[in-house]
């Protein structure tokens, strides 16, 4: 692997950056890539930050040495919130969690997935009356949490609709 020159980013420092990043961060990390490029460096909260865009470099970091990283100061605090899960957990616990659910992230699955959120949504609009006007956030909020039960809890066909099922290794059920 080939060194990668780290550049500095004033515009993501200090509290003149985080107020640049709040109002709009994709475009505050796109538009330090473009001035600095695919790897960067900026202080935030007395911490010394590193931004990785280049996709080969996050595999590596990622994939390979997720042992030597840790959670930002903002995904820690979720824990007490949300539990030590898959988003907040590192090191052994982590990766243990991330083996087990490998398998639901292959390709293959991401397209059974896909497959099924595309039904689900067509189905969900069919059912929609023909209303002058609409809360868009309310059914897109509807219409994600039966994405979320048709992927997660129902991936069968038979066992679409059958709430009373057998539940075995993750997302498989048995209709009972």
């Amino acid at each position: 692997m080939t060194a990668i020159e780290l550049l500095h980013s004033p515009e993501l420092t200090g509290l003149r950056g985080l107020l640049h990043f709040a109002k709009d961060p994709l475009l505050a990390f796109e538009q330090a890539r473009k001035l600095h490029g695919t790897f960067v460096a900026y202080e935030q909260g007395g911490r010394s930050m590193r931004l990785v865009m280049e996709p080969s470099l996050v595999d590596e970091l990622l994939v390979r040495h997720a042992d030597k990283l840790e959670k930002d100061l903002f995904t820690q605090a979720l824990r007490p919130l949300l539990g030590n899960g898959l988003l907040t957990n590192d090191g052994p616990p982590w990766k243990g969690q991330r083996r087990l659910l490998a398998p639901s992230f292959h390709p293959r699955q991401i397209g059974k997935f896909a497959e099924m959120m595309v039904s689900t949504t067509e189905k969900y609009v069919s059912g929609l009356g023909a209303e002058q006007s609409r809360d868009v956030h309310a059914d897109m909020m509807q219409l994600t949490l039966e994405i979320v039960l048709a992927t997660l809890l129902a991936p069968t066909p038979s066992a679409r609709g059958t709430w009373g099922a057998c539940w075995t290794w993750p997302w498989t059920t048995t209709a009972g």
